[in-house]
């Protein structure tokens, strides 16, 4: 999903301004097909969210792909049964974090008033969903729901942290097809991407996300990691990142200490995917399932 190739197509099919918001939408289910073989999905929606309180919805503005519905007769069956969506509530909670319904919800979605109230009347049964934080508008979310009918068997066959991270590059190519963020700070977010693994990937998340004033040694602690030798890796990404912008490392380090902080402004927009190391806070009222917490004893993140 992070090769070069791939994120190439992410970036030109999201720059054609001919092709419309479903059209981008569908490209999205082709693309992680090609990525993914096995999965497949039925049906999504891409929204603009506003929230308050942390978790509760105000309004929502949404792209539907393969619904045979109107959009206005899903947007209203949604918002009378926007109060028991427990799923987006925990998205909201924890931007940049891939959830099932079966994290939130005890068995069955049909034994729930979400399936009753909405989810019956479309045919979802299931349903994967991440959200993201707007730059500097914490109560802003772009958000994906990736959704199996009843007959949909290939749903359960992705590894939920692998789509995690394959849905974070289409997060960029929304933002920047809203005109939230410049053609060229897309350009230049795509290119640093590129090539990079999970682990690397990981080990960004939790820099950019660490405490504010938290060294790298105490980050490492703080993580079960030795002091010793951890920024090495922070180090060589961050010359890559430079080399890839067209910066003379050579001559940025003849130049005097570069410290890490000089990557955070090349990868900033990372920190929209959150630190997936902390702890997933549950909200009041809402309690995550055995289902979770095995899932999470199973999540190893390999290189």
């Amino acid at each position: 999903m992070y090769s070069e190739d791939s994120l190439n197509a992410v970036f030109k099919t999201a720059s054609d301004r001919a092709l419309s918001d479903e059209g981008f939408a569908e490209f999205q289910r082709r693309h992680l097909k090609q990525a993914f073989p096995a999965f497949d999905y039925d049906r999504s929606t891409t929204s603009l969210i506003e929230t308050q309180h942390e978790t509760q919805t105000v309004s929502v503005e949404s792209i539907l792909m393969n619904f045979e519905a109107s959009l206005e007769e899903v947007m209203a069956s949604y918002m009378g049964a926007v109060d028991h969506d427990f799923l987006a509530k925990i998205v909201y909670a924890n931007p940049g974090r891939l959830f099932l319904h079966t994290d939130v919800l005890e068995g069955k979605l049909e034994q729930h008033p979400i399936f009753e109230l909405h989810c019956k009347k479309f045919d979802i049964y299931k349903d994967y969903a991440i959200g993201f934080n707007l730059i500097a508008a914490d109560e802003y979310f772009i958000a994906f729901d990736y959704m199996g009918g009843k007959e949909n068997t290939d749903w359960y066959s992705i590894d939920p942290v692998e789509l995690e991270y394959a849905s974070f590059p289409f997060a960029l190519a929304w933002l920047f097809r809203r005109k939230w963020i410049s053609r060229r700070i897309f350009e230049q977010h795509m290119i640093a991407l590129a090539g990079l693994t999970r682990r690397r990937l990981d080990k960004l998340r939790r820099f950019i996300n660490r405490k504010p004033g938290e060294d790298m040694g105490t980050q490492a602690e703080s993580l079960g990691l030795r002091r010793t030798g951890y920024d090495d890796p922070l180090y060589e990404i961050r010359d890559e990142m430079l080399e890839r912008f067209g910066e003379d490392v050579v001559a940025l380090k003849a130049a005097g200490p570069l410290k890490l902080e000089a990557m955070e402004a090349y990868v900033s927009l990372l920190s929209l995917m959150k630190d997936q190391t902390l702890p997933v806070v549950a909200p009041e009222g809402l309690t995550l399932t055995p289902a979770f917490h095995g899932r999470q004893k199973r999540t190893v993140h390999d290189e």
